[in-house]
């Protein structure tokens, strides 16, 4: 399995969304990563 890399510039824009939409699942499933990597 190929390990993915994010750039700051996406983690930044991923937090974001999870504060305007107040749901870190929500947010996850839409980018296709495991919400546990966007808690962290």
């Amino acid at each position: 399995m190929n390990k993915r890399v994010f750039d700051d510039s996406f983690k930044t824009m991923a937090v974001e969304l999870t504060h305007a939409k107040g749901s870190v699942k929500e947010v996850a499933d839409e980018l296709g990563i495991d919400p546990s990597r966007l808690s962290k």
